[in-house]
């Protein structure tokens, strides 16, 4: 039931479209036209175009003392052959041979735009179709993008032909529109390009400001730092000042301590086996006072250490003689015993020899 409904339907189209067709009888647009550029705008034809400014349309004459030669151009021609095809996908372009002031001329842009539809509808024609393949004779009049630019390429407005559907304008499902087509989705390139420019520009500078903020942050920054690491370097003077201060003595005790007592190298020299002392050289030396209570305490602390290293040495040469007389004692007592040693013998053998004697003459004369 439901596909007969749908044929009957369908039936029904196909008769009222076709009474339509013969009441209102459109003017036929070329079978196939190829795409081509046109130096000028083409006669026109075809459905009416309701006005978008509402201001009328421009002479040829007014175009040409505006914008100067207006030339035209399909930008895609893709003619769909299709039964209830209610899209367009054809594109036009218009380029002027310059801008002038066309934004304070609606009319002339108004003429410009009905013209470019035109130059699509002669040059890339799409034909409705019947259900079998064949033509209806009448022509979808939507024109899905109509450009207008300079003659650099640069945008000047744009908008597209046809309409929703059900205000009874633009391209049907069986037929063209019964009262005119509208145009849609208007745009002014010139405005839109000094928006994008203002935008750029806007961007340009709010990047400008935040360089310059950051650059102040950064010099601000910078201060800060610097006056930081001048407190620390001034506290860390003040510290070094402060122990420096506090342990001037050592240093200066250092300092005087770099330069030696004036009698070591006389002492030194007889520690280690050299000649008798000067008496009057060396109390020559020892007689200057130091200024300096530091430095009168570093040359004490020096002639301290030479007096012990005097004293360690005299104790060293009294253990070295006393070694020396214990070991001279040691070679006395053993030269005594050597020689008693000897005296000995030398008494057993002079015994000896006597009683030799002695035996031999009782030999000779003991009969």
């Amino acid at each position: 039931m439901r596909v007969l409904a749908l044929l009957a339907i369908c039936g029904l189209l196909v008769i009222a479209n076709d009474a339509r067709a013969q009441d209102e009888a459109p003017s036929p647009a070329p079978a196939e036209a190829p795409q081509q550029e046109a130096a000028s705008a083409p006669t026109a034809s075809g459905p009416e175009i309701l006005p978008y400014f509402n201001q009328g349309v421009a002479s040829d004459e007014e175009v040409r003392r505006v914008v100067g030669s207006v030339s035209f151009s399909m930008d895609q021609c893709t003619p769909v052959h299709e039964y209830f095809h209610p899209h367009d996908e054809r594109a036009v372009r218009a380029t002027l041979s310059r801008i002038g002031d066309i934004e304070s001329q609606p009319a002339v842009i108004e003429t410009i735009l009905r013209d470019a539809a035109h130059y699509a509808w002669d040059t890339c024609p799409i034909p409705y179709v019947e259900l079998s393949g064949e033509p209806k004779g009448d022509f979808h009049y939507d024109v899905n993008k109509v450009l207008i630019v300079g003659p650099n390429g640069e945008p000047v407005a744009s908008a597209r032909l046809g309409g929703a559907g059900l205000d009874g304008t633009g391209d049907q499902g069986l037929w063209s529109s019964r009262h005119g087509y509208v145009w849609r989705d208007y745009v002014n390139g010139l405005a839109a390009s000094r928006e994008q420019a203002a935008q750029a520009q806007g961007q340009q500078e709010a990047a400008a400001v935040q360089a310059q903020q950051a650059e102040v942050r950064a010099e601000a920054g910078n201060r800060a730092m610097a006056s930081f690491w001048g407190w620390v370097r001034f506290i860390l003077f003040c510290v070094v000042a402060w122990f420096l201060f506090t342990t001037r003595e050592t240093w200066i005790g250092w300092y005087y301590a770099l330069k030696p007592h004036p009698a070591r190298d006389m002492v030194e020299s007889r520690i280690h086996g050299g000649g008798a002392i000067d008496g009057a050289l060396f109390a020559t030396i020892m007689k200057p006072v130091p200024g300096s209570r530091i430095e009168q305490r570093v040359r004490a602390e020096q002639a301290h250490r030479l007096a012990t290293m005097a004293r360690e040495a005299a104790e060293a040469r009294l253990r070295e003689l006393e070694r020396m007389k214990a070991k001279a004692l040691q070679e006395a007592e053993f030269i005594r015993a050597q020689a008693e040693l000897h005296d000995a013998v030398e008494g057993h053998e002079m015994a000896m020899a006597r009683l030799d004697a002695v035996r031999q003459w009782r030999k000779r004369n003991v009969r």
